[in-house]
């Protein structure tokens, strides 16, 4: 009896040394402060440690530089609403001779889109009613549209597009077509073009004008003969790039993605 009652009263404190909180250790969202070797350290001590989730806060957490997992098994990266902006290194995660690795509620994305993305809102015989990301400045000027980001203007030759319905993307000439249209600005990131003729996409699709300066890779996997990436309600944003690239694999499966 007395092993039953010591088993339960341990048992809260086995729950907790199975899990670690990025801000118990000082790694806090919502800062400007890069957060890199926080999660690297922490990342480490849990596979000191032999934990099993890293837990973190709703928000946004700046990284510099790649977070390299190395050697780890049956672990999970669990975010609430979390955001990962990296900056400063193409490659985001590092997967190194892992085995059953997940990430759950997280957003990936860079700080510097290499990628912008168009929305088409509607569209009929006359016009056509966009939505931009704001964080790419943009002007139209006598009716001409650009990116003061000029690299973005440079590559637009590069786009797909994306069409939600049928999860399915291919090549388009559309930004194109829209760029040489007459546009004007609706406000809150909306523009309207003029609905060129030979133009395809309905709306709700989205058409990804793309920068081909570096080819971003957010998780990569390596150096594993069986592996399996769980992929549990995660979103990539602005990635030039894949999503998803392996190295010396012999067998990765994929949930998720």
């Amino acid at each position: 009896m007395k092993k039953i009652i010591f088993l339960l009263l341990m048992l809260p404190m086995m729950v907790q040394a199975q899990q670690m909180y990025a801000s118990r250790m000082g790694v806090m969202p919502n800062t400007e402060k890069d957060c890199a070797e926080g999660l690297k350290a922490i990342l480490n001590k849990c596979k000191q440690q032999k934990a099993k989730q890293l837990i973190l806060l709703p928000g946004v957490y700046h990284i510099h530089s790649a977070l390299v997992m190395k050697d780890m098994k049956n672990f999970e990266v669990v975010g609430n609403n979390t955001t990962l902006v990296f900056h400063d290194t193409p490659v985001a995660i590092e997967l190194d001779n892992c085995k059953k690795i997940t990430f759950k509620n997280i957003n990936f994305t860079y700080d510097e889109p290499k990628v912008t993305e168009l929305t088409i809102l509607e569209k009929d015989a006359e016009k056509v009613v966009a939505q931009i990301n704001e964080n790419d400045p943009y002007y139209v000027i006598n009716g001409r549209f650009g990116f003061q980001n000029k690299e973005l203007d440079k590559f637009k030759d590069l786009c797909v597009l994306y069409i939600p319905d049928l999860k399915q993307s291919k090549a388009t000439d559309a930004w194109n077509l829209l760029h040489a249209q007459h546009a004007k600005m609706l406000g809150n990131g909306k523009l309207e073009f003029s609905c060129p003729e030979k133009f395809s996409p309905a709306a709700g699709s989205i058409i990804k004008v793309r920068n081909a300066r570096e080819n971003q890779e957010v998780i990569r996997v390596m150096n594993a003969k069986k592996t399996t990436l769980v992929i549990n309600n995660v979103g990539f944003h602005h990635i030039e790039g894949q999503n998803l690239t392996q190295y010396n694999v012999k067998k990765l499966k994929t949930v998720g993605l």
